[in-house]
């Protein structure tokens, strides 16, 4: 299952992610969209930005959000 890590120490999985198309074989938009719904979700809309820009790297995705002004990393990679 995909799980969305950010640097600031939150973790949560994207269940539905991945679920038709292959994880890496995604849109760089439906995974910044996943991004975005989910870090919403957790902080409220106003407190989140999530870059509309992410890439693969070693088998993730990478990217950047800022969340109540601070700037994060994330990644969004397979987990068993």
């Amino acid at each position: 299952m995909p799980t969305l890590i950010v640097t600031n120490g939150f973790t949560e999985d994207l269940p539905g992610l991945g679920k038709i198309t292959p994880f890496l074989a995604l849109s760089e938009k439906r995974v910044t969209k996943a991004v975005r719904e989910c870090l919403r979700h957790q902080y409220g809309f106003s407190a989140v930005e999530v870059s509309c820009e992410a890439h693969v790297e070693k088998n993730e995705w990478q990217g950047w959000c800022h969340i109540s002004g601070e700037k994060w990393k994330y990644c969004v990679l397979l987990t068993v």
